[in-house]
């Protein structure tokens, strides 16, 4: 499936039927978010980086992202289980 079937190529984001936001580069985004969870600059980028996180999640539950991806990352694992202790054991 290309990204242009779910997402028209003219358009950056739709919403679903339940009103979760499908954006171009989600799971790109989330991965620079925990970049800089794993390595922060400063407090304030790390906060971003949390936000960023949390708003990304549903997108990517959506796309079942974590049934084919594991982190590994024990800082990332134990962020994500605390936000969304739904996750324990899945993002694991």
């Amino acid at each position: 499936m290309q990204p242009n079937n779910i997402i028209p190529n003219d358009m950056h984001a739709i919403s679903t039927e339940n009103n979760v936001r499908l954006q171009r580069g989600a799971v790109s985004d989330f991965l620079a978010s925990l970049a800089v969870i794993e390595h922060p600059v400063d407090y304030p980028s790390y906060e971003i980086a949390v936000q960023e996180i949390i708003d990304l999640m549903p997108v990517l539950q959506l796309n079942g992202i974590f049934t084919h991806l594991r982190l590994r990352s024990p800082k990332a694992i134990a962020l994500i289980t605390d936000l969304f202790p739904e996750l324990t054991g899945i993002v694991e």
